[in-house]
C-alpha cells in the first residue's frame, strides 16, 4: 500500500515556498542503494514525481529524505539542487536521476568549501573533494570523527 503523500502536501508547498531554489529527493532500493530524483524548480513537478515514485515504490516502506534548497553557493539550477552521491566525479554529482551507494544533503554553508563564483555548489564540493575521499575506507560511517567532519 502506498503512503498517502496528499494529506501532507500542503507541508510540503509551505517548505518549498520558503525553499524556492529546487527540491529533490533519495530513497532506499531493494538492491542496497540509494535512487536520486532530484532537479525539481517548481513545485508542481516536485510534488508529482514524489506521488509517482510513491505509487511506484511505496515510498513509505524505504525510507525517504526529501531537501529543499536556498541557493548559498553555487549557481540555481536543476543540478545544484539536493540530494548527491557521495562521489568525486563532477558528471554524477550533476545527475538528475542516479543510484549510488550513499547520497548526501546539507543545509547551511560549508564555509570550508564555499567559492560564491563556482558552478558547483559548496555541498558539492565538500561531497566530490573530502567525503567521497573518506568514504574509500571501510566503515567510514561508524568513524567519530567522520561524523562530526
Amino acid at each position: 500500500m502506498s503512503i498517502k503523500l496528499a494529506k501532507n502536501d500542503d507541508i510540503l508547498k509551505t517548505c518549498f515556498r520558503n525553499n524556492s531554489d529546487g527540491a529533490g529527493f533519495v530513497f532506499n532500493t531493494d538492491n542496497h542503494k540509494v535512487q536520486i530524483v532530484k532537479g525539481f524548480m517548481n513545485f508542481d513537478s516536485f510534488i508529482a514525481a514524489l506521488h509517482e515514485y510513491d505509487e511506484k515504490y511505496c515510498l513509505k516502506d524505504k525510507g525517504v529524505l526529501i531537501h529543499l534548497r536556498i541557493t548559498t553557493h553555487g549557481k540555481t539550477s536543476k543540478s545544484n539542487c539536493h540530494p548527491f552521491p557521495i562521489s568525486s566525479n563532477d558528471k554524477h554529482l550533476k545527475k538528475l536521476n542516479f543510484k549510488s551507494d550513499y547520497a548526501v544533503v546539507h543545509n547551511a554553508t560549508i564555509s570550508l568549501t564555499a567559492n560564491k563564483k563556482s558552478d558547483l555548489s559548496d555541498t558539492m564540493l565538500f561531497v566530490r573533494d573530502y567525503l567521497s575521499k573518506i568514504s574509500t575506507n571501510k566503515g567510514w560511517f561508524y568513524n567519530k570523527h567522520n561524523i562530526k567532519l
